[in-house]
């Protein structure tokens, strides 16, 4: 981010925290839904971005309470990821669940969690592979760091920030010979959108 994205993001923060203030508190009691944009970095790859048609918001108590994340994402697993040199795709399906702090004041809410769980592991040979061999993997644990804000803008309406670091240690195994390494996975992902509340 350039210095000047930087000022922007800082200012526009602080223009919709002004605007927000007669909306403060409605996350307390509001379940909404809504929709965004992301972006998405898969092993310090470059930055993909796409539209999130749904983001889905619960009311959370003030201080620690349950946090959860459910998901997948597919790696690249390129050719140097493991001694037979086999190139194709490992999805992950994560299904985190951990503590989570909520801190609220005026309109802003803020959470941030440690999650941790179970993940399960798909490899899909590339399309151009050639030979019988492919890789296998065991299902895996993973962890997660999240933060997000949702600031009131309106009643009703709300708006959500969040960010999150993903680190999963899947362990693949080549079909030849049973050989087995230890990759490492990791993903950055952030988030913006825009929701309703519905009840």
């Amino acid at each position: 981010m350039t210095m000047r994205a930087a000022v922007i993001a800082a200012l526009g923060c602080a223009l919709l925290l002004t605007i927000a203030a007669p909306a403060a508190a409605q996350s307390e009691h509001l379940l909404a839904a809504g929709g965004g944009v992301s972006a998405t970095q898969l092993n310090g790859g470059a930055w993909t971005r796409s539209i999130d048609y749904f983001i889905f918001r619960l009311p959370r108590p003030d201080h620690f309470g349950i946090a959860w994340n459910i998901g997948s994402d597919s790696f690249p697993v390129p050719v140097d990821a493991t001694s037979s040199r086999i190139t194709g795709s490992l999805r992950v399906r994560h299904f985190l669940f951990g503590p989570g702090y909520t801190w609220r004041a005026h309109a802003l809410e803020l959470t941030a969690s440690a999650l941790t769980g179970p993940t399960t592991n798909t490899f899909h040979l590339d399309e151009n592979a050639t030979g019988a061999a492919t890789l296998s993997s065991k299902m895996s644990w993973s962890g997660m760091a999240d933060l997000t804000a949702w600031i009131d803008i309106a009643p009703r309406w709300g708006i959500k920030l969040s960010g999150d670091y993903l680190f999963a240690r899947p362990t693949l195994v080549a079909d030849a010979g049973g050989a087995e390494t230890r990759w490492k996975a990791r993903r950055v992902h952030v988030q913006a959108g825009l929701v309703f509340g519905i009840y």
